[in-house]
């Protein structure tokens, strides 16, 4: 009867280090998410900045081939 329960707490012992690493695991995952997500708005943020820098550029060429009469 004892070996039932010495299996048992084996196998409880078994599944909360296992749940532990998944935890663990979890939480790394989660920290690499949010890291990722903030490079990600940097990223669209300076991807804005730059569509903004080449068309005010566009609007320079544009004016300087009027001024040529292209």
């Amino acid at each position: 009867m004892l070996g039932h329960f010495d299996e048992i707490y084996r196998r409880l012992d078994r599944l909360e280090q296992e749940y532990e690493a998944i935890t663990q695991a979890l939480r790394r995952i989660e920290a690499g998410l949010a890291g990722e997500s903030g490079r990600r708005e940097i990223l669209e943020r300076d991807l804005a900045e730059l569509k903004q820098h080449v068309a005010a550029l566009q609007s320079r060429i544009e004016e300087i081939e009027q001024r040529l009469g292209r």
